[in-house]
Order: structure tokens, then C-alpha cells, then sequence
């Protein structure tokens, strides 16, 4: 299998990103329909200006609900105290249809060059404690984005296809013997 060299040979291209006035709800829909956990800010330059997961999203709910920082979904669900004659699903949907994403997505970013390694990918989301990396190129464009099932992906083995997103393929251990060092060749 050839050796991947750069963030750019793994990434997810093109990343599909949200602007800072989307409303909340315009985001959620998004994550949910792709499948995913977070999304790149940009503004109308296509300029990375912050971004946004599903945490900052439980977050923002959960203070509307009443609730201190959730952990997920279950604590929104559990501890929550809902106002007075409105049900906790419609203070929740009431919220992510008022708030905009400007207003709780996380500003400071860590971003990944394309031209970076997985192995300092890995190492710096290790590091900084994130789950994704936006890819910048030059004058601050997102380009793609690199999250840790890439990586993961990656490391099991796997090829890169046409369109940048990773496929089943490449290495197989044999039956009894210990499977190669993942990140031996990143």
C-alpha cells in the first residue's frame, strides 16, 4: 500500500461548512443529515471564523433548559427543568429557530495545514483535546476537514478514494499473527 504523506490525501473534500448567521436550527438539520458531529464557520470570503459542534449546540440548550453543562443528550433529557406550561422539546426547538450560530460556535479553532501529516494531525487533536480539524490553505480557506474516524480509518489499513473521503482496502493480517503497527507507515 503506498504511504499517505499529507492531511490533503485523507481529508474529507469538499467539508461542508455553515456561515455565522445560520440559524441553529438550519445547522442541526445539517449535522443530522450527514451524519455529522461538527462543522466549519466561514464567512461570506469563505474565511474560517469558527466552528461548531453538537456540544456547543447541547450546551445552548441545555442553559435554556435550565441545566449546567450537559454531557449529551441524556442529561439535557434528565435534568432539565422546563418552564412553566411549555414542554422541554418546545423550548429546545424554540431555541435552536431563534439562535444563531455566531452566537455559540467556538472561535478559536485549531486548524491543520494540508500539506501536515496524520501522524502531527493525530498529535495535535490529542493535544488540543478536538475531535476534528478544519484543513486551512492559504488566506485562511477551508479547504477540507480532517476528523479522528479518518484517522482511525487510516490506521486500520484503509486507501483514499477519488474524492478524498477514505474506502475498505489495503493490509490484512494473517490469522493468528498481531496486526501491524497502525500508524507504522503515517
Amino acid at each position: 500500500m503506498e504511504t499517505l504523506t499529507s492531511v490533503a490525501e485523507i481529508m474529507s473534500t469538499p467539508a461542508l461548512t455553515v456561515r455565522p448567521a445560520a440559524r441553529l436550527e438550519e445547522a442541526a438539520l445539517t449535522l443530522r443529515e450527514f451524519h455529522i458531529s461538527g462543522l466549519p464557520v466561514v464567512g461570506e470570503d469563505g474565511r474560517l471564523v469558527g466552528i461548531l459542534s453538537e456540544r456547543d449546540i447541547y450546551r445552548t440548550l441545555a442553559r435554556s433548559a435550565g441545566i449546567g453543562t450537559p454531557r449529551g443528550l441524556l442529561d439535557l433529557v434528565l435534568a432539565s427543568r422546563p418552564a412553566k406550561g411549555r414542554s422541554l422539546l418546545d423550548q429546545c426547538r424554540d431555541r435552536l429557530r431563534r439562535g444563531r450560530v455566531r452566537e455559540i460556535m467556538t472561535r478559536r479553532v485549531v486548524t491543520i495545514a494540508p500539506d501536515a501529516t496524520p501522524k502531527d494531525a493525530a498529535e495535535l487533536m490529542a493535544r488540543a483535546s478536538v475531535d476534528r480539524l478544519p484543513v486551512v490553505g492559504p488566506g485562511g480557506r477551508v479547504v477540507g476537514l480532517l476528523t479522528k474516524s479518518d484517522l482511525a480509518t487510516l490506521a486500520r489499513g484503509r486507501g483514499r478514494s477519488r474524492r478524498g473521503r477514505l474506502h475498505p482496502g489495503g493490509r490484512r493480517s494473517a490469522r493468528g499473527r498481531r496486526p501491524p503497527d497502525p500508524f507504522a507507515d503515517i
